[in-house]
Parts: C-alpha cells; sequence; structure tokens
C-alpha cells in the first residue's frame, strides 16, 4: 500500500526519517511542500494551492490510490487535499496532531515571536516549547534547521493565513476514513484544541491518544507513531 507522507509547519520530508527506519512492508513517500527544505516557494500562495501541490506530488510519482498523513500544518492539507481529488483514490487519512479543520488559535505574542524568521535563537526556542522531552542533540539540531530552511514568504503566510484558514465546509463530509493520533502534552495543538476543533467536527475510524510527548510526536517518538500506522494502515 502507497502511504503519502505531509509534514509539520517547519519540517520537510526527511522529518519522518525516524518513522521510516521503523516502517516494514508500507510503500512510503516523503513529500516536501513548496517552500519548505529549500523548495522552490509557490509564488502565490494560498491554502488551496498548497493542497493542490500534495495533488501534483501524487501525480507526479504515478499514485493512484494511497493513505494520506499528515503532521500539523501536513494534517490540514492532508483533509483538503483529500477532498479536493479526483484523480487519485485516497483510502485513509491519518492525522497526526494535526492543525485543526477550523482556525488554528495562536497567541499573538507567540506569533510575533516566531516572525523572527529566519532566526536560530528563536527556532530554537520553537522547537524546545514544542517538545516535552529534551531532544538528543542530532534531532534538536535537525528541527531547528528544517525551520531556518523555510522560504521567508512561505513561513509568514501560515502564521498570518494558512492556520487561519477554515477548511470544515470543504471536508466535514469527507467521505475518506480518518485517524487520529495525538498526545495529552502537545503544547501547540492542546488537548483542549483537539476536543473543540478538531473531534466536534470530524467523525474517526479510531482515535489514538498518548502521553508525555509533545508536538513532534514522529521525531520524539517514532515508534510510537510507527506502530499505530502500521495498525491503521493493515487494517481492513
Amino acid at each position: 500500500m502507497n502511504v503519502v507522507f505531509i509534514h509539520y509547519f517547519g519540517g520537510k520530508g526527511e522529518s519522518w526519517q525516524w518513522v521510516d527506519s521503523l516502517l516494514n512492508g508500507v510503500h512510503a513517500y516523503y513529500m516536501t511542500l513548496p517552500g519548505f527544505g529549500g523548495t522552490t516557494a509557490l509564488k502565490h500562495v494560498d491554502i488551496h494551492k498548497m493542497a493542490n501541490a500534495v495533488l501534483q506530488y501524487l501525480a507526479y510519482h504515478e499514485i493512484k490510490e494511497c493513505v494520506l498523513v499528515g503532521h500539523s500544518m501536513g494534517g490540514k492539507l492532508a483533509l483538503l487535499a483529500a477532498a479536493m481529488a479526483k484523480d487519485v483514490t485516497i483510502q485513509k487519512v491519518v492525522l497526526v496532531a494535526p492543525s485543526p479543520p477550523t482556525i488554528e488559535a495562536m497567541p499573538e505574542r507567540e506569533k510575533i515571536r516566531m516572525l523572527h524568521h529566519p532566526d536560530y535563537t528563536e527556532a530554537e526556542t520553537t522547537v524546545i516549547n514544542g517538545t516535552y522531552q529534551a531532544l538528543p542533540m542530532p534531532k534538536l539540531e535537525f528541527a531547528i534547521q528544517t525551520q531556518l530552511e523555510v522560504e521567508n514568504n512561505t513561513w509568514k503566510w501560515w502564521l498570518e493565513e494558512g492556520m487561519k484558514n477554515s477548511v470544515l465546509a470543504e471536508v466535514e463530509n469527507l467521505k475518506v476514513p480518518l485517524y487520529l493520533i495525538c498526545s495529552e502534552h502537545d503544547n501547540a495543538i492542546t488537548k483542549e484544541m483537539i476536543q473543540d476543533e478538531v473531534l466536534s467536527n470530524l467523525r474517526f475510524e479510531k482515535i489514538y491518544t498518548t502521553s508525555h510527548v509533545g508536538h513532534l510526536l514522529p521525531i520524539e517518538n517514532p515508534q510510537y507513531v510507527a506502530a499505530i500506522l502500521k495498525q491503521i494502515v493493515a487494517a481492513d
């Protein structure tokens, strides 16, 4: 089965590398969105163009059916891409600590801090704030560097517009099985946000909740994420 992974805001395809090393029997694709990981940015970025970039990726790789896995920002994009899909069969959508289909709230002070980009100190602060336990140095440095690689207008777009775009009207009646993976100790997509903005608006086949892990689940605890993904992919 084809499984296509979409990374979080500030990440890139390789942000799934620790999960990838634990997957067996999965034909995995790791997409890097436009403007992330040093890739060419969209000239006029918006939420639908970003979701369409996912569909273009599938077309380029001649993927006719797949499971979409989206982390954080990638979760909102996975939902919208599934709703927009015409020439590909989306078999399942897995949301990992997803940005809600409605508006993702962020304190104004935090948004202003993050708009200082690229800035190593602020990137480091964002990673540390987003994790529950300290990352080992190779992972910490990786997560910092991927933030610094994001093209500046793309970075600003998500903080100022993208996270505020509600796609609920387009995805609330999506006829695709949905699965949720989240953590009670996520300070970015909090358990309150999951309850109020995700669970109240979407129906899930199954919900997997863990604890003592922060927002960067695929980096902090890839063993848990990989184990759950294998269950979801194998399920009828």
